[in-house]
């Protein structure tokens, strides 16, 4: 694999420490491409009893500071231990780690690499899926979301929901070295929810991969009757055996309280394999 050279994985601090999937995914493909891996441990939730007052509750917050400084500290004293020479693993933390948002230090970071790879959220309103839409649509970066069952970081059968829009083609542009290292690389249309008449053809798209030596191309277009979009590419990528997804991030509002696309945010919630994205 090649042009990879810098990777960031955002993974939790766990007590007991644990290797996440995004982890060991994000350790396995700096191996794999020779890349400098950068982990960013991102602290724990802290936890306060909000009956207290007055001084009991100004010494409960810097007891509950110190204690998620340590367990941050301490997972990433292991995860460098785990990654050993091919980067380094330093905590997300601020000298007041409760005044800003998990992800602001993890956005910064993905700037100056070439790819982040984070754990898949485990529910809509838990915190991981807020980190996965900050650092999606904030970073400028591609990402990498990687389901709680794991995922290949060298894969070989590779899937692109392709729309012709221009988040789908930049991910395409970000995700080269994964398609040029695949076994098969299928471009799948799905037909139901968008209008897709203006649509640059699936055909155009896998000529342009020819002359960027992807191999193996194949075009397929799908039907959605139901006009569910997300459930038919979740069945696709189920029966065809599919490691990594391409696609684009899309939201219908730019404003603050931006809603995702119905695609993007179905997809998120039910990954269906390794998800490579951009926006």
């Amino acid at each position: 694999m090649t042009r990879l050279q810098c990777l960031l994985v955002g993974s939790p601090a766990n007590e007991p420490f644990a290797q996440t999937p995004a982890l060991s995914f994000g350790n396995e493909l700096a191996r794999a491409a020779s890349a400098r891996l950068t982990v960013c441990v991102l602290p724990p939730l802290a936890s306060l009893a909000l009956f207290r007052r007055g001084n009991e509750l100004v010494s409960a917050v810097r007891t509950e500071i110190e204690r998620v400084k340590e367990i941050t500290r301490l997972a990433a004293f292991e995860a460098q231990k785990l990654i050993g020479n091919r980067g380094s693993a330093s905590p997300s933390l601020s000298d007041t780690p409760m005044s800003e948002t998990q992800s602001a230090r993890l956005i910064r970071l993905s700037r100056v690499n070439d790819l982040a790879v984070l754990d898949a959220a485990h529910c809509v309103e838990c915190p991981q899926r807020e980190i996965i839409e900050e650092v999606l649509f904030e970073s400028g970066r591609p990402l990498i979301i990687v389901p709680e069952t794991g995922g290949n970081p060298t894969p070989k059968r590779i899937a692109i929901a392709w729309d012709g829009s221009a988040h789908c083609s930049r991910a395409i542009h970000d995700a080269l070295p994964f398609l040029r290292a695949a076994s098969e690389v299928s471009i799948v249309t799905v037909a139901g929810e968008k209008d897709l008449s203006s649509m640059t053809p699936g055909a155009d798209l896998a000529n342009y991969l020819l002359l960027k030596d992807v191999p193996e191309i194949r075009v397929e277009m799908l039907s959605a009757p139901d006009r569910n979009i997300a459930d038919r590419l979740n069945r696709y990528v189920q029966e065809s055996g599919v490691e990594l997804l391409v696609m684009g991030a899309s939201m219908q509002s730019r404003y603050r309280n931006a809603i995702l696309g119905s695609v993007t945010g179905a997809i998120l919630d039910r990954p269906p394999t390794t998800l490579f994205m951009a926006h």
